[in-house]
């Protein structure tokens, strides 16, 4: 059967969603304590961009640029397994899917991007059209390899962050053929440092501009 259009199962797209834990503004994500305090908060406005589905580097798109999300034709609600990547509470994950009509073991490795250092790999042996749901706790760029157990793996960037939401669903064809859709909210955020008799508010909006205000008490 051919898994990789058809109708839009179940699960679909919405996969990425069941990757616990999106997580709002909630704190530093990983960074080391110093002598001020930095708040997070999200800004009230969002938007919501997605990438397109491949099998090579994807790209960026919206709903109305005519690209599909990856598809999976399945009646799966609940993950075969899960794993966490880290301590504390999850601030974004990614689900991986056999789709296929046989059992099969399925690699999943993450790497930090910046250092290369591993931060989790496993072999998972998913039964027909099953899915691994994995969380991350720590906010950081990733490299995200899946693929066919002694198969070359298919390398996709990964960002978390902890004033976003963001989420990763990947399909692993009957053929071997590897394909992924992302979605991220871009949120302003407000970092707020607080010193004696001042703080300073830097925002950091979705068009990369910056907006720093400060306010010194007479």
């Amino acid at each position: 059967m051919d898994r990789g259009g058809g109708r839009l199962g179940r699960r679909g797209f919405l996969a990425l969603g069941v990757s616990a834990g999106l997580a709002g503004c909630v704190g530093g994500g990983g960074g080391s304590p110093n002598d001020s305090t930095t708040t997070r908060d999200r800004a009230s406005s969002e938007s919501t961009v997605v990438q397109a589905p491949s099998s090579t580097p994807a790209t960026t798109g919206t709903d109305g640029e005519g690209w599909e999300p990856v598809r999976i034709d399945s009646e799966r609600n609940e993950p075969q397994t899960t794993a966490t990547i880290g301590s504390g509470k999850s601030l974004g994950g990614f689900t991986v899917w056999n789709d296929a009509e046989t059992t099969r073991a399925v690699a999943v490795s993450v790497r930090r991007r910046s250092s290369g250092t591993a931060s989790f790999a496993e072999t998972y042996r998913l039964e027909s059209d099953a899915y691994v749901s994995i969380d991350i706790s720590t906010a950081g760029d990733y490299l995200v390899s899946v693929g066919l157990a002694n198969d070359d793996p298919e390398h996709i960037e990964f960002t978390v962050d902890d004033c976003n939401e963001q989420g990763l669903s990947v399909a692993v064809r009957s053929s071997g053929k590897v394909e992924w859709s992302s979605m991220s909210t871009l949120v302003a955020c407000m970092t707020v440092t607080l010193t004696a008799g001042r703080d300073t508010s830097t925002d950091e909006g979705s068009s990369g501009g910056l907006a720093t205000t400060r306010r010194t008490d007479n």
